[in-house]
């Protein structure tokens, strides 16, 4: 009955613990907002129009599941950070933040336009954020490439900007 003030909790997957109520007393207008802050899991759904009357009436609903909503950032180099020189067969600390930690990293250099891989400098790396590099590339503009979790849908990339070594 529309007019039947409802209440409505959250319960644990088999019914038998609620969890959280979401509304009590609230009118019965067919809908109800709620932002999800509970952990993940299955649960239900459960509704009671005019609590505590004899005509009263209560259903479960279908269950659901609340998934973890993991947000991985998008790589991002620190060091070069553009515009840097560095001389061939010197030692260059290369680091960059994002993707998932537990990731194996693709690390490449590649030509100052983008489009041609020259060298490979880690495949299958870990994701710890830094990588050691002895500048052994003829003197020239270049880019390095970052990849995550190479060949799987959740795989993230980024270019760097562009930095220049000096032959020796």
């Amino acid at each position: 009955d529309p007019s039947w003030p409802i209440l409505m909790q959250i319960v644990d997957g088999a019914g038998k613990q609620v969890l959280k109520s979401l509304a009590d007393g609230a009118p019965n207008n067919g809908a109800l907002s709620w932002t999800v802050d509970m952990p993940a899991g299955s649960y239900l759904l459960y509704i009671q129009g005019n609590r505590g009357k004899p005509d009263s009436k209560w259903a479960y609903g279908k269950a659901f599941t609340v998934a973890v909503n993991k947000v991985i950032p998008p790589f991002a180099f620190i060091t070069p950070a553009g515009g840097e020189t560095f001389a061939a067969g010197s030692t260059q600390r290369i680091t960059w933040t994002g993707g998932d930690p537990s990731w194996p990293i693709l690390m490449q250099i590649v030509d100052g336009a983008g489009k041609q891989v020259l060298k490979s400098l880690a495949d299958g790396a870990p994701n710890n954020g830094a990588l050691s590099w002895t500048v052994d590339m003829p003197a020239g503009s270049y880019l390095l490439y970052i990849q995550g979790n190479r060949g799987k849908p959740d795989s993230k990339w980024a270019y760097g900007k562009a930095f220049t070594v000096l032959a020796r």
